[in-house]
């Protein structure tokens, strides 16, 4: 999904630290950015925001799928 940065939805250092994970994963160093899906997952629920938590699962979910494209 597009976070728009081209009409500012996102700030620009979230945007370079969104670029730097698809970079991590395309290299293959997958396990810190599950590492931050996951806390975020948890912070999310904790703070009980469950749709939040809820995106973070299924981005953990996709990240797992193009992973294991990846390596085959």
């Amino acid at each position: 999904r597009c976070t728009a940065p081209c009409v500012q939805h996102i700030s620009r250092d979230d945007y370079k630290a969104s670029i730097l994970d698809v970079i991590r994963v395309l290299e293959g160093r997958n396990d810190s950015v599950k590492a931050q899906i996951e806390r975020e997952m948890m912070e999310a629920s904790e703070r009980e925001e469950y749709e939040s938590a809820t995106y973070f699962r299924d981005l953990l979910y996709s990240l797992s799928s193009v992973v294991a494209t990846q390596s085959v």
